[in-house]
């Protein structure tokens, strides 16, 4: 899968962050991803890696 990211000043004080993954799982991972849950597995690291982004797109007043 590819990853992507995209940051978007809304105004001065709010910033629009879109990302995801796009891509093709073949076989036997399409399968597994069904039972595989992803916020249990990365929603830590998803939080604090949002906390970092927030940090550092208000101190490069992005």
């Amino acid at each position: 899968s590819n990853g992507y990211l995209l940051v978007r000043e809304i105004s001065p004080n709010e910033t629009e962050v879109i990302w995801g993954f796009n891509g093709e799982n073949k076989p036997p991972m399409n399968i597994m991803m069904l039972f595989f849950n992803m916020d249990k597995a990365v929603g830590k690291d998803f939080e604090e890696g949002l906390t970092s982004l927030k940090i550092e797109l208000e101190k490069n007043n992005l």
